[in-house]
């Protein structure tokens, strides 16, 4: 795979592997590897092509949920570009549906290593309070 190799995928690439993620051919351990090789390879920043194919894969395999009486947006909005603190975290949910903090979370891993997940509890729980409160 390319972004094992630090390259970046191309559009369709993207797709494929989201799409065999999103289909269930692929492992918890195997879909971390990507994740993690995505957020970390050479260009240090997720491609245009490689985010528009990977959300174009799970718009495909998402489920329509029915809101009778409501006036809803089909698509959802998320970003994340470099988001690490609770205020970045809460001044991005003032203007999108989500805020995505996965490298975030991979430093804290590598600076930690088994001793991350108290770390971790409390960044998950410091950043959801502050997007709650935005």
């Amino acid at each position: 795979m390319y972004v094992v190799h630090k390259q970046d995928l191309t559009y369709d690439e993207a797709y494929e592997v989201m799409n065999e993620i999103m289909s269930g051919q692929t492992s918890p351990t195997q879909n971390a590897a990507f994740l993690a090789a995505l957020s970390t390879k050479s260009t240090k920043v997720e491609t245009i092509d490689e985010i528009s194919g990977c959300a174009t894969a799970m718009r495909d395999h998402a489920t329509p949920v029915e809101h009778p009486g409501l006036e809803v947006l089909d698509i959802v909005g998320a970003v994340g570009f470099g988001i690490a603190t609770p205020q970045q975290a809460a001044a991005m949910a003032k203007v999108s549906d989500g805020a995505i903090v996965g490298s975030a979370i991979i430093k804290l891993f590598a600076q930690y290593g088994p001793a991350a997940v108290p770390h971790i509890e409390a960044f998950v729980r410091d950043m959801a309070q502050a997007v709650h409160n935005a």
